[in-house]
């Protein structure tokens, strides 16, 4: 939940359906950065103690049950430790894609992005149906591109990055 200092309170473990439950706070002050790490700790926790046999109890909000209030908090808290000393030591600073600008290219699908003479593209599957071909026939077309990546968005759609104009085409 924001807060009005710019800082996150978390709050894990509650949902609505046949056994709703208030979430529990279980972090407090957290800073913009470290929101990732929070999801991670809950991740964390889930695996550690979730319900994997009975799929209708494998949800977050059963963790109330197993744990109790305070365990949550306390089994909470530990991961959350973990998982911010682990990023910090896999912090990995971050470099500038090194690539021979070619050219200004637009298009629907074309995006430019924030490097000066990189695009991305869009690719989304018609009806949101990735064909079982298509992945190698991507894979096919950049793989010799220098740096250049696929993502992922949520709604299926896959961008081709850190390409130049030539390689747009």
């Amino acid at each position: 939940m924001a807060r009005e200092d710019g800082r996150f309170d978390v709050y894990c473990a509650g949902g609505l359906g046949p056994n709703p439950k208030l979430g529990v706070k279980v972090a407090e002050e957290i800073e913009p950065e470290n929101i990732l790490a929070c999801i991670d700790a809950m991740i964390a926790v889930f695996t550690q103690f979730g319900n994997y046999e009975n799929r209708a109890k494998a949800r977050t909000r059963y963790l109330q049950d197993i744990l109790g209030i305070d365990g949550l908090k306390a089994e909470y808290t530990k991961a959350l430790e973990e998982t911010m000393e682990t990023s910090k030591k896999l912090a990995v600073e971050v470099c500038e894609i090194q690539k021979e600008a070619q050219g200004e290219i637009s298009g629907n699908r074309v995006i430019a992005q924030k490097q000066e003479g990189l695009y991305a593209v869009s690719y989304h599957p018609v009806g949101g149906n990735l064909l079982p071909e298509k992945p190698g026939q991507l894979y096919e077309t950049i793989r010799d591109m220098q740096d250049v990546e696929c993502r992922l968005s949520p709604d299926g759609t896959i961008y081709i990055i850190n390409l130049n104009a030539k390689e747009v085409e």
